[in-house]
C-alpha cells in the first residue's frame, strides 16, 4: 500500500521495503542536509513471518541453507499445548516420521533465508546512509516483536503456538541492537532487564528532545524508563528490583532475572520457572512445595 492506494509488487516484499525504504531516505537526506533537519523512518519487515515454503523465499537464500545440518535448533516433542498456528512440521497430518524431517529442513531453509534476506536489505539501508555522509549522524535500532520456536519446547511458532498462549523465553525475547556514534562504546552488550516499554523515553533522552511540562508528566507516567546511562557509563551491579511483566490474550506473565511466574486465565496450568539454575525452562516449579512463597 503506497499514499493509500494498493499495488501488486514485483519481486520479494523484502527487497521492495528495502528498496521504497532507501528511496525515502534519499529524499529525506538531501532534505535534511540542506534544511539541517532530522529525519525518521520505520522500516518493518515482514520476515521473517511465515510462509517459509520454498516458493515463498528468495532463491538465492533458499538454496544456501538447504544443506544446513541445523545443529544449533532443537526438534523436541510436541509440546501438549501445541496448536496449529502456522507451517509446522508437527502438524504434517498423515505424514510419515520419514516424512516429517525434510519438512522440517524446508521450513528451517526457508526461515533461515527469510532471515538472511533481510539482513542484506537492513546492509543496503546502512550503506545508504554511509553513502549520504548520514550514518554517523543517525541512531539505527534493530528490534522485533516477539521471538519464535522452531522446535523449542515442542512448539512451532511464537506465543500463540500453545493454547494457552506460552510465555517461554524463546517466545518472548527479541533482539535489541543499537547503533549510535555518539555513544563511543563498541560492541557493549548488555544483559540487563529491559523491555520495549523503555525505548521510547530511552530514544527520547538519546535524541535530547525538548518536552512540555506536559509531556513530561505523560512520559513519567508510563511504565517503561530510559536506559541511556547503561548504554554509556555500562551496567552496574546495584541491587534494584527490576520486573517485567508481559501479557498475552488470557496469560499474564512477571519476572526477575531470577525467577518467572506465569498465570493462566481462566484455565491451564500455571507455571513458575527459577532461570538461573533452569535458563531453559524445562522445570516447573508451580507445585514444589519449598517456592510457594
Amino acid at each position: 500500500i503506497e499514499n493509500g492506494e494498493v499495488y501488486q509488487g514485483k519481486g520479494f516484499i523484502t527487497d521492495i521495503i528495502t528498496d521504497k525504504s532507501i528511496e525515502y531516505i534519499r529524499e529525506l537526506g538531501v532534505q535534511s542536509k540542506e534544511n539541517d533537519a532530522p529525519f525518521y523512518i520505520s522500516v518493518h519487515y515482514t520476515a521473517p513471518h511465515s510462509p517459509w515454503g520454498k516458493k515463498t523465499q528468495p532463491p538465492e537464500w533458499y538454496e544456501y541453507y538447504k544443506d544446513c545440518n541445523f545443529d544449533s535448533v532443537p526438534f523436541e516433542p510436541m509440546h501438549e499445548n501445541a496448536i496449529f498456528t502456522c507451517e509446522s512440521p508437527y502438524f504434517a497430518f498423515g505424514a510419515e516420521a520419514t516424512e516429517v524431517e525434510p519438512l522440517r529442513r524446508e521450513l528451517l531453509s526457508g526461515y533461515f533465508g527469510a532471515i538472511a534476506a533481510m539482513d542484506r536489505g537492513v546492509g543496503r539501508i546502512l550503506e545508504e546512509l554511509k553513502s549520504q555522509g548520514l550514518l554517523e549522524d543517525t541512531i539505527v535500532v534493530f528490534t522485533s516483536d516477539n521471538g519464535m520456536n522452531t522446535g523449542h519446547h515442542g512448539i512451532w511458532g511464537k506465543g500463540n503456538g500453545t493454547y494457552p498462549q506460552n510465555m517461554y523465553d524463546t517466545s518472548v525475547k527479541i533482539p535489541f541492537i543499537l547503533y549510535d556514534a555518539d555513544q563511543k562504546r563498541n560492541d557493549c552488550v548488555m544483559d540487563g532487564m529491559y523491555s520495549h516499554y523503555d525505548f521510547m523515553p530511552t530514544l527520547v533522552e538519546l535524541l535530547g528532545l525538548k518536552l512540555t511540562e506536559e509531556e513530561k508528566k505523560r512520559l513519567a507516567a508510563l511504565p517503561g524508563r530510559s536506559f541511556v546511562k547503561e548504554i554509556r557509563e555500562g551496567e552496574t551491579d546495584e541491587d534494584r528490583a527490576v520486573i517485567i511483566y508481559s501479557e498475552y490474550g488470557p496469560v499474564r506473565m512477571i519476572r526477575t532475572k531470577k525467577w518467572k511466574y506465569i498465570h493462566c486465565y481462566p484455565h491451564g496450568k500455571n507455571e513458575l520457572y527459577d532461570l538461573e539454575n533452569d535458563p531453559d525452562e524445562k522445570i516447573n516449579l508451580i507445585d514444589v512445595p519449598e517456592y510457594q512463597e
